[in-house]
C-alpha cells in the first residue's frame, strides 16, 4: 500500500478567491445603485410621473404597485440597450422642467414632471 501527499496549489485558490471577491463587489455595487435609484424615485416621483415614464418607455403598466413600477423603470434604464432612449427622456424631462418654471410658457404646458 502506497500513500502520496500532493500539495494543493495556493495560487489557483487565491485566483479563484480574488475573482469571487471582484464578482461580489461588482454585484454589491450594482445592488447599491439600484437601491439608491429605488429610494430616489420613490421619494421624488408621484405615481403620475411614474406612469408617464412607463408610457414613454412603452412598458406595460398592468396592475403593478408603485414600487413594482419603479423597479420596472430601473430595470429598463439599467439595460445598456436602452441607453439612448433613457438619455433622451432625461433631456426632454429637463426641457419640460425648464418650461414649467418659465412664467410665460408654463400656462401652455399640459404635463408636469416634477
Amino acid at each position: 500500500m502506497e500513500f502520496s501527499i500532493k500539495e494543493k496549489s495556493r495560487i489557483n485558490d487565491l485566483d479563484i478567491l480574488e475573482t469571487d471577491i471582484i464578482d461580489y463587489t461588482e454585484h454589491s455595487l450594482i445592488d447599491n445603485k439600484i437601491l439608491c435609484k429605488q429610494l430616489e424615485y420613490d421619494e421624488t416621483l408621484t405615481i403620475n410621473n411614474i406612469n408617464l415614464i412607463l408610457e414613454y418607455y412603452k412598458i406595460p403598466k398592468g396592475r403593478l404597485t408603485k414600487h413594482q413600477k419603479i423597479f420596472e423603470i430601473i430595470l429598463f434604464e439599467e439595460n445598456i440597450n436602452n441607453i439612448d432612449l433613457v438619455n433622451n427622456r432625461k433631456i426632454l424631462w429637463d426641457c419640460i422642467r425648464t418650461i414649467y418654471h418659465d412664467k410665460t410658457l408654463k400656462k401652455y404646458l399640459l404635463i408636469n414632471v416634477e
